[in-house]
């Protein structure tokens, strides 16, 4: 008999930090912290003769993170993230014995993340020759306040005489930035003794500003005291007024003046019970308990990392690892996967994403006019380069081999799309939607050229660079056609007197004369001009890329592609995987990116195959993800294949690709409901 209540959200804990192998993640897109087992200390294996495991030898990182904070890489001289203060730095003193110079002291007893609310809680103990204080912490990232952490320690002294003190441990040794002089004046609250501040420039003029306020209640006859630490932090990306450090204080000010820690606490908790009401839920007899976990630890950290009042957009890796892992750049990997879910259960966070790409219109526009991108009559295309610094857009990418991967443009049309559509705010899709469509139309229409055979893009490259730039790639063609559909429809919204019926009819001229790369049947979509169907082979160098269709998938194929072709193309790509050592369909998917590997489960479920697709989404979540806290890597660290030469890169939460379970969406719950269902009854 299959159980109609709903299972709890996860509760991870752990209680050997020899286990630990990867750090817990708490984001809410504005900063990004990853507190290690001893959650005070930034390095907590300072010092240590042998530092608990694993990563295979490496010490875990910790990090902190703030949005827009970014300094100018030494090597190729582009804007990235940087590492920014560990915010929740603090010492613990017990009669002048300092904690962070005697960590061989400290006992970490558990630490658990509870995903209903984003909090970590950690019990630890300090202890000494006939003494020991316990110390119970808990902290967050304000979903609600978004530049505030905030924490709280509870602290037990044995014998109850000791003197217990609490002192923020604030600095940039971490960071690349140095101290700047603040010349804004600041309030005069500010002074008290309790506040910390740190006001940070790095190469490139990117400032952060950060003030921490720390109180603490003294300790009762039995020894037991807390102490409450709220922290803000902004890069001036954000900042209002232009100083970092005086918007920190104000943001501070506002959240202390409304009931500190507590009201804060109150607060990030109702705004994750809000992201919990878009619960996705499994439906049928054939799913168990761990599917619904991996589930949730997707739509957990997939909305941490997603939020209606960023600006900044979200790295493929969030803001989980300064300075690796793309180095904190925005890439399509939001764009194609991440506005789309994101959008199904928070439109305003999906917004959010979006508004990054028609932020930075201006940049992607001049770009385009440099390299001779201009529209009918010289009207602005754009032109989005395939990683952009989170600031204003500008190229982060040295490799000049990038400006063939000019998919990107097309993923941010096909987003904002999207991200509009799922608002249904007028003004929205007119004033900031409808500049960027407009734009990336016009770009389609500078970049291809007309021929015997219709409308065609040359020397291009899609997502699978190992191919490398070839002429009618079908990821690029298709996304075209459905960002000159998103254009379309768009464009149909507005008022007639801002319609342009001359731009409408050239932009309906080639989506109807696109031209898509067919085998002599005319049932198989090519991946690219001169693909061999009867030489096809997945071994380097690639003269095949598969899974260009299942990655459009989710987006809506326009309907050139038929279900037959679809249905063919499918099957016929399938054998090639099957026959390839390593491969989206190889058990256990050794060597695929673990985003590749979902549209194939989602064609799987869509032919009728549904054992195989909830095999390839179970073997996701065992072969990727990473415990306690189910943090979830891009390549199968479990299988031996690393992305890049660190392997700390496959322990950091991953490209934040979750469509990999919406994608199988079959139903969706009338707007307003409380939940979004997922069926897929069949599954065994």
């Amino acid at each position: 008999m299959k159980s109609t209540s709903t299972p709890p959200l996860p509760v991870l804990t752990c209680t050997n930090v020899s286990k630990f192998v990867a750090p817990a993640f708490l984001t809410n897109g504005f900063l990004g912290l990853r507190p290690g087992p001893i959650p005070l200390v930034s390095n907590p294996y300072a010092g240590a003769a042998s530092p608990p495991g694993p990563y295979d030898g490496h010490t875990p990182t910790v990090s902190a993170t703030v949005a827009g904070f970014l300094h100018t890489d030494p090597g190729g001289k582009q804007p990235i993230l940087a590492p920014a203060p560990f915010l929740f730095e603090t010492d613990v003193v017990v009669d002048g014995k300092r904690m962070h110079e005697h960590l061989d002291q400290v006992m970490v007893h558990k630490q658990t993340l509870d995903m209903s609310n984003a909090e970590l809680s950690t019990a630890l103990s300090f202890v000494g020759s006939g003494w020991h204080v316990t110390i119970n912490v808990t902290q967050f990232v304000s979903r609600s306040a978004p530049t505030i952490a905030a924490m709280r320690l509870e602290l037990g002294a044995q014998p109850a005489s000791l003197n217990v003190t609490v002192q923020p441990l604030l600095n940039g040794s971490s960071s690349p930035g140095v101290p700047y002089n603040s010349t804004t004046p600041l309030p005069s609250w500010t002074w008290d003794a309790r506040v910390h501040t740190l006001a940070l420039a790095a190469d490139g003029g990117f400032r952060l500003g950060i003030v921490a306020v720390g109180s603490q209640q003294c300790g009762d006859m039995l020894g037991r005291s807390t102490y409450e630490l709220v922290v803000s932090a902004q890069s001036d990306t954000y900042s209002a007024p232009a100083d970092p450090l005086l918007a920190a204080y104000l943001t501070l000010e506002a959240a202390l003046y409304q009931g500190g820690f507590g009201a804060l606490r109150q607060a990030n908790r109702a705004a994750w019970a809000d992201v919990w009401l878009g619960r996705p839920l499994f439906s049928g007899d054939g799913f168990t308990a761990a599917d619904q976990r991996s589930l949730d630890g997707a739509h957990f950290y997939l909305h941490s990392a997603a939020h209606a009042a960023s600006r900044t957009g979200v790295p493929p890796y969030g803001l989980s690892q300064p300075g690796r892992c793309y180095q904190g750049g925005i890439m399509w990997d939001m764009d194609s996967w991440m506005v789309q879910p994101v959008s199904r259960t928070a439109a305003g966070a999906a917004v959010g994403l979006a508004r990054f790409r028609t932020r930075t219109l201006d940049v992607a526009q001049r770009r385009a006019a440099v390299n001779g991108y201009l529209g009918l009559n010289g009207r602005a295309a754009a032109y989005y380069p395939i990683t952009v610094a989170m600031t204003e857009g500008q190229s982060a990418s040295p490799c000049v081999e990038m400006w063939a991967e000019q998919h990107q443009t097309l993923d941010v049309a096909i987003g904002v799309w999207e991200a509009a559509a799922a608002a249904d705010d007028p003004h929205f899709m007119r004033h900031e939607a409808w500049p960027v469509l407009r734009s990336v139309a016009e770009w389609i229409g500078a970049r291809g050229v007309w021929s015997a055979r219709g409308f065609e893009i040359h020397g291009v490259e899609g997502p699978d660079e190992s191919v490398g730039r070839v002429d009618n790639s079908n990821y690029v063609n298709l996304a075209s056609m459905i960002a000159l559909q998103a254009a379309l429809a768009c464009h149909a919204t507005l008022p007639a007197a801002e319609q342009d019926p001359v731009a409408a009819a050239e932009w309906r001229a080639i989506l109807e004369s696109f031209y898509l790369p067919l085998d002599p049947s005319g049932e198989i979509v090519l991946p690219f001009d001169g693909a061999d169907v009867t030489n096809a082979t997945l071994t380097p160098p690639a003269s095949w890329s598969v899974g260009n269709l299942a990655f459009l998938l989710a987006h809506g194929l326009p309907a050139r592609v038929t279900e037959p072709m679809l249905r063919a193309t499918y099957a016929f790509e399938e054998a090639l995987r099957n026959k390839a050592a390593y491969g989206p369909s190889s058990i256990p998917c050794k060597g695929s990116p673990y985003f590749t590997c979902a549209p194939v489960a989602a064609l799987a479920a869509r032919f009728g195959d549904r054992a195989k697709a909830a095999r390839l989404l179970r073997l996701l979540a065992q072969n990727y993800t990473h415990p306690p806290f189910d943090i979830v890597s891009e390549y199968s660290a479990r299988q031996g294949y690393f992305y890049g030469a660190r392997p700390l890169h496959r322990v950091c939460p991953t490209r934040l690709h979750w469509a990999r379970w919406t994608h199988l969406l079959a139903s969706v719950r009338p707007a307003g409901s409380p939940e979004l269902v997922l069926l897929c009854t069949e599954v065994e």
